[in-house]
């Protein structure tokens, strides 16, 4: 009985390492997207307020799509687009850098497009 709870006490401690350390990279996954998104947002003619628009944030896609692949994101190009009709989330036309920058994280933790649209307008 002490020899299978000694067994079990390692078994939990490697788990909760395993648990720690996956936790470990999907933050660090998660700042080095966010880091990139604000650098590629950066390349985009924007408006007085800091904005683009819909039509500059579509024409960045394939470089975003570039930064997804080499995240390990699966993700297509239907979704991308669906990703951008939803990222004005103020409904004012124009895309800031925080609403571009949190549509990219959520499809990056696998929110498909459909799931964002239910989240945003509480289907």
């Amino acid at each position: 009985a002490l020899l299978t709870g000694i067994i079990s006490e390692s078994m939990f401690e490697k788990n909760e390492l395993r648990m720690e350390e996956a936790r470990m990279e999907k933050e660090t996954k998660r700042e080095r997207l966010s880091r990139e998104c604000g650098e590629l947002f950066g390349t985009l003619r924007t408006d007085a307020q800091g904005e683009a628009t819909r039509r500059d944030v579509e024409a960045i896609l394939h470089r975003l799509a570039r930064i997804l692949r080499e995240s390990k994101v699966e993700v297509t190009q239907d979704d991308l687009i669906e990703m951008v009709n939803l990222m004005d989330t103020n409904h004012n036309g124009s895309i800031s850098k925080t609403e571009f920058t949190q549509a990219v994280l959520f499809i990056s933790e696998g929110v498909r497009p459909m799931s964002m649209q239910e989240m945003h307008f509480n289907v």
